[in-house]
């Protein structure tokens, strides 16, 4: 048997008032007595002194520090409230100072928020997974579109990056772990279940998007997404050719001037899944089954972002044909050691 770390607790508060309880009580019941709050530029403003000044009845010991640079290891517990960017150095950070961790997001624009993995200046570092995922739903149904948008962009890339791992195996005897691929491909069918039967019902994205239980969904997806990539000890159930072509993307015209890393995950996903020649939605997971032979096929993924309104290809995020050319090129070079279906195309 093995030890896998897995958060404490992972509570989505529909209100201020829950979300403080939320938060008393994880304190009370790991014994709390010393806590820093950190948050990012936007949460300081909008939640994190509200916090401090109501977690300052409860804990004795209780400071609100603005630069998370002078963090050193004289801090036991760590409360950090911010976005992904912040929240990726909150958990090397809390990993270099052998800090505890509790993780509130304000953003669900991709999976990091509960994965032992950060990306710090665009290279994938490990960190510490949070002990505690607390996620204010009051706060999320305020993110803008296109940051809900990258976080299910992110989950599908799950899909590509499953086929990637078991093409490894067969290929380069990579081992596998069956548990990281089934939460990570139930992480991202959750999602797109959930979104295929609502659309037959709605025709506006935004109904189903910002409804309460399609947000929690979401974000429950996005956490099983960090659990799978703890059991595994590495981004490989949720990151695979779909990633690469992303980071290639940022290092020819930097991060985010194409589109948010979810959407060329997203994107790179459908371009991935037409060169497969098979549905990833209806290939379920066989370890030993790789298909490699294109084929004509109706993709049910493509036609599900399609009605979200969502870019399939990348002409859409203005990348031609040429340039995706050198894209595929530079795309294997961004993680050499790892096997995937570029491999197929050299």
């Amino acid at each position: 048997m093995r030890e896998i770390p897995v958060p404490l607790k992972l509570q989505i508060p529909e209100d201020y008032p829950s979300l403080i309880n939320c938060l008393i009580e994880l304190i009370e019941e790991e014994k709390i007595t010393s806590l820093t709050i950190i948050a990012g530029t936007y949460a300081r403003e909008s939640l994190a002194k509200q916090i401090h000044q109501d977690l300052s009845k409860v804990v004795s010991d209780l400071q609100y520090i603005e630069d998370i640079e002078s963090i050193t290891n004289t801090y036991d517990w760590l409360l950090a409230i911010g976005g992904g960017k912040f929240l990726d150095k909150a958990k090397v950070t809390a990993k270099n100072n052998e800090a505890h961790l509790i993780a509130i997001p304000t953003l669900i624009s991709h999976d990091g928020i509960c994965s032992p993995v950060a990306v710090i200046n665009g290279k994938s570092t490990g960190a510490v997974m949070p002990e505690a995922l607390i996620v204010p739903l009051f706060i999320i149904e305020k993110n803008e579109l296109p940051m809900i948008q990258a976080g299910i962009g992110d989950l599908v890339a799950n899909l590509s990056a499953i086929e990637d791992w078991k093409l490894a195996k067969v290929r380069k005897s990579e081992k596998i772990d069956d548990f990281a691929i089934m939460l990570s491909r139930r992480a991202a069918m959750n999602v797109l279940q959930h979104l295929e039967a609502d659309l037959k019902a709605k025709s506006d994205p935004k109904e189903i998007i910002y409804t309460k239980n399609f947000l929690k969904s979401l974000i429950e997806s996005l956490a099983l997404c960090g659990i799978a990539m703890s059991i595994s000890g590495n981004s490989r159930p949720c990151s695979g050719a779909e990633h690469m072509l992303s980071h290639a993307i940022d290092e020819i015209y930097g991060p985010g001037t194409k589109a948010s890393h979810g959407i060329q995950v997203m994107i790179a996903t459908v371009y991935l899944e037409e060169l497969r020649g098979y549905d990833l939605l209806d290939n379920l997971y066989n370890a030993s089954s790789v298909n490699l032979e294109r084929s004509s096929f109706d993709s049910r993924l493509k036609k599900i972002l399609i009605q979200l309104g969502l870019p399939t290809s990348f002409e859409e995020i203005n990348i031609t044909s040429e340039e995706l050319k050198e894209i595929m090129i530079l795309a294997p070079k961004t993680r050499p050691e790892r096997y995937t279906f570029l491999d197929c195309l050299k």
